[in-house]
């Protein structure tokens, strides 16, 4: 089971200040989906009541953006290669539920068009 938020990126430096819980048990996950256009510096942080296995960062179409192993603060920044969905994935390391408090914010890329 997984339980997924989803929302579109608005003008303005913070996206998302929200949490999402794990479902139970080891390797429970929760998924939290956000759109942003190619060239924006997306920096995520935030932290989990237990340990996280893994947060894995990517597009729909899974390309990897990024990947954090073993942790329980997060702080990861990274730039949109395209304009897209953004599915930040958090999985469970420890039983029972994992409370993940987040902020996602943005710069705006340039645009070239």
């Amino acid at each position: 089971m997984t339980v997924t938020f989803a929302a579109k990126a608005q003008n303005g430096s913070v996206v998302a200040q929200s949490s999402v819980e794990t479902t139970g048990g080891i390797g429970g996950y929760a998924d939290a989906i956000y759109g942003f256009k190619q060239g924006d510096k997306i920096t995520i942080t935030g932290h989990a009541s237990k340990l996280l296995s893994s947060l894995l960062i990517k597009s729909p179409g899974n390309r990897v953006l990024g990947r954090l192993k073993d942790l329980k603060k997060i702080n990861y920044t990274f730039v949109m290669p395209v304009d897209d969905s953004v599915i930040f994935h958090f999985v469970s390391d420890r039983g029972g539920s994992n409370k993940i408090s987040f902020v996602i914010s943005k710069e705006a890329g340039a645009t070239t068009h």
